[in-house]
């Protein structure tokens, strides 16, 4: 059975205050300043890559790992991508979007109020077949997402995806012969959510 059903509310933070954020920079301004630095990352990125080839599978797959994660925040330097829209009412949504070819999409969406800074709801839209999305135990505000190998990149990656703060999430780095997938022995579904209308802006389903 699928960790997670497509559309199904996954997390919401009810964050008081703006530690995580600079008080004078908004979440669209944080988003593309990401977007640049990602940009950078992935012209070094693309220069290792070819170094890496001749150092074994593991350091390679690590570096396409890091660049398909490098390639989702670039995709927010583009003022036209779907990545980023506003909603009725100001809500704005950020996303993460990963491409898992024939297998379909995954896009888990970060929600921010009309303030346009506090970040109030993350929300898995889609998630490829065979991809695993799980949240570890004791880390209520991490998701661990474990896409499928091809036949050209046997070893799949392990992103681990920060519900506070997107743009920390990270590569986990790769262990000999290809980065562990979520053990779920180690891991629980993450607990499903629905919006609610009202002050609060969302409630925990029984």
């Amino acid at each position: 059975m699928r960790p997670l059903a497509s559309a199904v509310l996954l997390a919401v933070l009810a964050i008081a205050g703006a530690d995580h954020l600079a008080a004078h920079d908004s979440a669209a301004q944080r988003w593309r300043v990401r977007a640049v630095q990602a940009d950078a990352n992935l012209k070094t990125l693309a220069g290792l890559d070819t170094f890496a080839a001749a150092g074994g599978a593991p350091r390679a797959d690590g570096l396409r790992c890091e660049a398909m994660l490098e390639a989702a925040f670039a995709r927010h330097g583009d003022p036209a991508s779907p990545v980023h829209q506003v909603l009725e009412g100001g809500l704005q949504v950020f996303k993460i979007v990963l491409d898992g070819g024939e297998r379909g999409v995954f896009d888990l969406s970060y929600f921010y109020g009309a303030d346009g800074w506090r970040l109030i709801a993350a929300q898995v839209l889609s998630v490829p077949r065979s991809w695993v999305v799980a949240q570890p135990v004791g880390r209520a505000r991490t998701l661990l997402l474990a896409t499928e190998g091809d036949a050209d990149h046997p070893n799949g990656c392990v992103v681990a995806l920060s519900l506070q703060d997107p743009l920390r999430s990270y590569v986990v780095p790769s262990t000999r012969g290809g980065p562990e997938r979520p053990s779920p022995s180690r891991l629980r579904p993450p607990r499903p959510l629905i919006i609610a209308a009202g002050p609060h802006p969302a409630t925990q389903t029984p």
